[in-house]
Parts: C-alpha cells; sequence; structure tokens
C-alpha cells in the first residue's frame, strides 16, 4: 500500500516552468527580428551593436556591459 508520502510523490503532477518568452542566452545578429530584438534591449544601432559582438563576443552580460561603458 505505501507511506502517506510516497502516494503524495506519485499522484502529485510536475508542472513545467519553461516559458517562450525568455530572453535569448546569445546575442545573434543573423535574424532581422532577433537583430532588432538586441538593438530595442540594449537601446543601440545595428552598427554599433554589431561592433560591440566583433569585439566582445555573444554574451549578452557582456555586450551590455561593454555598450554601457561607452
Amino acid at each position: 500500500m505505501g507511506t502517506v508520502v510516497e502516494f503524495a510523490a506519485r499522484s502529485t503532477p510536475r508542472v513545467e516552468t519553461t516559458t517562450s518568452y525568455c530572453r535569448p542566452h546569445t546575442v545573434r545578429l543573423a535574424a532581422p527580428a532577433e537583430r532588432a530584438y538586441w538593438c530595442r534591449h540594449f537601446k543601440a544601432t545595428p552598427e554599433q551593436l554589431s561592433s560591440v559582438v566583433k569585439q566582445v563576443g555573444s554574451n549578452p552580460a557582456i555586450v551590455q556591459m561593454f555598450l554601457y561603458r561607452r
């Protein structure tokens, strides 16, 4: 039959916590929609963003630090 804890563990449904609207993990500029998203997010022009990504890579935190230091 089992204990109450075992029964509760079996009967509790798992809830998925993933969402489709979370921020991407890399700054990719190939697609126009992604480029527009990151330009809005960092309040930068496509030329500024492209230059920074070429210099420091595609990590959003590093790109943000570099853009806000200017």
